[in-house]
């Protein structure tokens, strides 16, 4: 064997690993580099047409869709509401129930709602408030998983209605039941990354505030039977626009 041969080729095969492996540290070292001044410059561009938002995470989360599927109440689910009159609706997975007495809500409106979601809701921990439309009189709730908002989603809402004396007069419930995650984990877009999409596209002029920034789901199918869902940041502009861009995909949608 050609011992001065074998050893010249190990040599020339270990540095041109190390050639590689170098490479490589300095590839995944500018890949970083570069990323940290995107993130600057996104932040800088905000600055310099004063756009103002509230305090993000820089954490990068991985997760995946999930699916539900209509809940069809009973009779019995609502049990708890003395003197009400329940009436169903679309398959009994729309309930609209009228209350026998009203139930007053005072100036402490948030704490009183929250107790007649527990009293009177069947699953009302799972709904967050959402909105108060003052012409209709109406409160709007969405459902939650795990902690998330399914925002906008008529087959996950509550709706609670008030008279001229603030008083709940009666409610519409929809729900979504057995949810599950679907496909493989993906990463999720970054607030930032979302808001700069909607910057891009014109969607949030100079001079705005945004006053809340917030990840949830956001319905991307809705068959008869199930919807798929994908997490979804919630993003409102000067307290009055809101908008949703979808986390994996980017996708935006607008409230008519």
């Amino acid at each position: 064997m050609d011992w001065k041969a074998t050893k010249t080729i190990f040599i020339c095969v270990f540095l041109l690993l190390n050639i590689f492996l170098f490479k490589s540290f300095l590839d995944t070292t500018k890949s970083d580099h570069l990323a940290t001044i995107q993130a600057e410059t996104i932040e800088e561009k905000l600055a310099n047409y004063q756009i103002t938002f509230p305090e993000l995470s820089e954490s990068v989360d991985y997760s995946k869709k999930i699916t539900g599927k209509p809940r069809a109440f009973t009779v019995e689910d609502f049990a708890n509401v003395e003197g009400g009159t329940t009436f169903f609706m679309f398959d009994q997975t729309q309930a609209e129930v009228v209350l026998g007495k009203p139930y007053q809500l005072s100036s402490d409106y948030a704490d009183q709602l929250k107790k007649f979601l527990m009293d009177y809701v069947p699953n009302g921990e799972q709904y967050q408030l959402f909105t108060y439309d003052q012409d209709r009189m109406v409160y709007t709730f969405f459902q939650q998983h795990d902690g998330k908002m399914l925002y906008r989603n008529r087959a996950a809402q509550l709706s609670v209605y008030v008279d001229s004396e603030h008083r709940i007069i009666s409610y519409v419930q929809t729900m979504i039941t057995d949810i599950e995650t679907i496909g493989s984990k993906q990463r999720e877009m970054s607030a930032l990354k979302a808001i700069e999409n909607l910057y891009d596209k014109g969607s949030i002029p100079s001079d705005s505030k945004l006053t809340k920034v917030e990840l949830g789901y956001f319905s991307l199918f809705v068959g008869a039977s199930y919807q798929v869902l994908e997490p979804t940041w919630h993003v409102v502009v000067n307290n009055t626009d809101h908008y949703y861009v979808t986390a994996f995909e980017g996708r935006i949608f607008v409230d008519e």
